[in-house]
C-alpha cells in the first residue's frame, strides 16, 4: 500500500526540517554535551546500551510503503513520486525516548540490500547497518529543532549505502530520554 505522507503521519518529526542554509548546524556550532551524540559514527545501538543502566529497546512507531517529503527525495536523489519504504521508531531507556528514528529507503532498492530490512521487527537498523559488509556511511548533517516541552532536540541526519542501495536515517536526540533529570 501506498502511502502519502501529512503530518499526521509523522508523529515526531517536523514534516519540513530545515537540512540546509540558515537552520542547519555545523558541527563547531553544537554545543559539547551534544556534539558527543551528533558527530558520533559508530553503532548508535551500542552508545544508547552503553550510556548508562537503563534497558534499551526499540518501538516501531510505524513501517510502510509511501513517498518520501522532498528533502529526503534531494539527499536519495529519487524523483519525488519514487515509492520508498519508510520505518519510524522510538528508540528507548527504559521507558524513555532517547532518539526517534526515520528510515527511508527507495521500494526498488530493497532486493538489493541483503538481509532483512524490511523485516528488522523491534531490532534496531543498527544491527544491520554495522553488520552487513561494505556498508558505508556518507557526511552527516546537523539541524537543532525548537525547544519541545521546554527541552532542545538536536538531529542528524546521512545516507548509508550498501552497493547501489541507498539508505536515509533521520534520528531526532530528546533530551529528556538521555538526560532524565535525577531524583531526589
Amino acid at each position: 500500500m501506498i502511502t502519502r505522507i501529512t503530518p499526521d503521519s509523522l508523529p515526531f518529526f517536523d514534516l519540513a526540517p530545515h537540512w540546509s542554509g540558515l537552520y542547519q548546524r555545523s558541527s563547531s556550532n553544537i554545543p559539547l554535551r551534544w556534539k558527543r551524540w551528533l558527530t558520533d559514527r559508530s553503532s548508535l545501538t551500542r552508545r544508547l546500551t552503553e550510556h548508562d543502566q537503563r534497558i534499551f529497546s526499540v518501538e516501531v512507531v510505524a513501517q510502510y510503503h509511501g513517498f518520501a517529503h522532498p528533502s529526503e527525495c534531494r539527499q536519495l536523489a529519487i524523483a519525488s513520486q519514487t515509492p520508498v519504504w519508510i520505518r519510524q521508531v522510538n528508540l528507548k531507556l527504559d521507558f524513555d525516548t532517547a532518539v526517534s528514528a526515520r528510515t527511508v529507503i527507495p521500494l526498488h532498492q530493497l532486493p538489493l540490500l541483503r538481509g532483512s530490512i524490511d523485516r528488522l521487527g523491534n531490532r534496531s537498523l543498527g544491527t544491520f547497518l554495522f553488520s552487513a559488509p561494505g556498508v558505508r556511511r556518507d557526511s552527516m548533517r546537523y539541524y537543532r529543532s525548537g525547544k519541545q516541552q521546554g527541552l532542545l532536540r538536536w538531529a542528524r541526519r546521512s545516507v548509508f549505502r550498501s552497493g547501489k542501495a541507498s539508505i536515509l536515517v533521520t534520528e531526532v536526540f530528546h533530551e529528556a530520554g538521555l538526560y532524565p533529570p535525577l531524583s531526589d
